[in-house]
């Protein structure tokens, strides 16, 4: 497209109004004194990650223990380790197929009622690109699929 000297050019610019290191960071969402949700946001299918943060609050005191279901596969406890004000947590998350990922870990108290603490991701497939990963997060291994195998007879 050709200007004539009386039209301005058009400029396609793209600005950000957020600040995005806001979004850099792993969100905990407290719904009530025995429920949170912690936000991984992207991670990539068929990947390890490890995964640090810490839950603060003052009615996060003298729990012993921390559970993921029997039968998960995905999510495992490395540690759950009291600090000041709350708790630091390490985890191994395995991430299987794509989609929005939810997993609840339960922390446990002779004294107090249970706290469940969801875990929540989305999981991109192979073709949707490399996600940010947020502070904390960290990938661990990429592992193996069948399609991505020279052993398939395929």
């Amino acid at each position: 497209m050709q200007s004539n000297g009386d039209e301005e050019e058009e400029h396609h610019d793209v600005h950000f109004t957020e600040n995005i290191s806001s979004h850099a960071e792993i969100t905990a969402i407290k719904h009530s004194n025995t429920y949170w949700i912690i936000q991984l946001g992207f991670l990539k299918s068929n990947h390890k990650y490890s995964i640090q943060f810490q839950l603060l609050d003052e009615h996060l005191n003298k729990f012993h223990e921390c559970r993921t279901k029997a039968e998960s596969l995905c999510l495992s406890v490395d540690s759950f380790d009291e600090v000041q004000g709350g708790y630091r947590f390490k985890l191994q998350l395995t991430t299987i197929k794509d989609g929005l990922y939810r997993e609840e870990l339960t922390l446990l108290s002779n004294e107090k009622q249970p706290v469940s603490v969801a875990i929540t991701a989305r999981i991109l497939k192979k073709d949707q690109g490399t996600p940010m990963l947020k502070e904390g997060i960290h990938c661990i291994e990429t592992l193996n699929t069948m399609e991505d195998s020279d052993m398939s007879d395929w």
